[in-house]
């Protein structure tokens, strides 16, 4: 899915490669984009794929001014984590990425179309963002909304709710998802009825 999804917005890469030369691209993973091809090649770096663990240090080092997210618009995709974003922001960079819920968040720049991917990410490259002000937003997400210590805060709460004794408090839209009242002692204790009754 990566050929695909980095495939179709390749062309804009390699215009916006060659209307903004002081800009340099690094590649991370196997080398099978043909469009790199096309790319001046004093402005591509290429890393080989390292295991997870080394990705986070590779990742850190490059330090990149702007991470980007080129996702083709499908149904398989939309049900894709923002993992790229929290990567991003570990680096310490903000986002180019799609306009959907799960990855609008601060720290971004979204794009609706492949042709506002082109649109958006050459006025970054012209300089209309500020960027430092973007991973800063980025990083200050991750840590309010994604670290684990938050993470479990919630599944803490969840967990309390599912196993409360009293109803917790839900709207109507999921009121069919609450925890039913237990029944009183006076009717667990009671017999069923024999067969014969």
């Amino acid at each position: 899915t990566h050929q695909k999804d980095v495939g179709i917005y390749g062309h804009h890469m390699v215009s916006l490669a060659k209307k903004h030369p002081e800009w340099k691209w690094n590649f991370i993973g196997e080398s099978f984009w043909a469009f790199i091809e096309s790319m001046p090649k004093d402005q591509i770096s290429e890393c080989p794929a390292v295991d997870p663990i080394n990705y986070w240090h590779l990742i850190g080092n490059l330090q990149p001014s702007l991470q980007l997210v080129p996702l083709e618009d499908n149904i398989f995709n939309r049900s894709k984590s923002n993992i790229s974003f929290i990567e991003a922001a570990y680096s310490r960079a903000g986002s180019l990425v799609p306009s959907w819920d799960e990855w609008d968040y601060p720290g971004t720049i979204t794009y609706s179309s492949i042709d506002d991917y082109h649109a958006k990410l050459d006025a970054v490259m012209s300089g209309k963002h500020d960027l430092k002000e973007l991973a800063e937003a980025a990083w200050e997400t991750v840590q309010r909304h994604f670290l684990l210590s938050e993470i479990n805060h919630k599944r803490k709460w969840i967990i309390e709710t599912l196993t409360s004794e009293r109803k917790p408090f839900v709207s109507e839209q999921f009121q069919e998802f609450s925890r039913p009242q237990p029944l009183p002692s006076s009717e667990i204790l009671k017999k069923p009825p024999s067969s014969s009754e």
